[in-house]
């Protein structure tokens, strides 16, 4: 939970983690899997979703994907890179969820998919 840095009383959720980086760094999927979706998000870049079972990993903030829906790719494979920010750097926003039998949706730690 996050204060809004305008609105005051307005909070927003931070389901994943952010990751800073040089600018225009490449992104790479943490495990195999299949695109489920590529989209636009208004002041956010792109964001790949990618299908591991139950699971789904989640990458934000990128100036351009590489991959499509329906793409299989393979664990560390690069799926797009960066957008720059003002002060030169590139933050990933990085979210891992399971679905649930029930059709649930459940955020998940992401630190334990991330390879060293």
């Amino acid at each position: 939970k996050q204060a809004h840095p305008v609105h005051i009383n307005v909070y927003t959720y931070n389901n994943g983690i952010d990751i800073t980086t040089i600018k225009g760094s490449p992104v790479r999927a943490v495990y195999a899997g299949e695109v489920t979706s590529v989209i636009v998000i208004p002041g956010a870049g792109k964001a790949v979703i990618i299908a591991h079972g139950d699971y789904r990993s989640i990458y934000s903030n990128l100036q351009e994907a590489y991959v499509s829906k329906g793409a299989k790719v393979d664990t560390k494979q690069e799926i797009g890179y960066l957008l720059t920010n003002e002060n030169g750097t590139s933050d990933v926003h990085f979210e891992i969820c399971k679905i649930t039998a029930e059709g649930e949706i459940v955020h998940v730690n992401p630190t334990y998919w991330i390879l060293k």
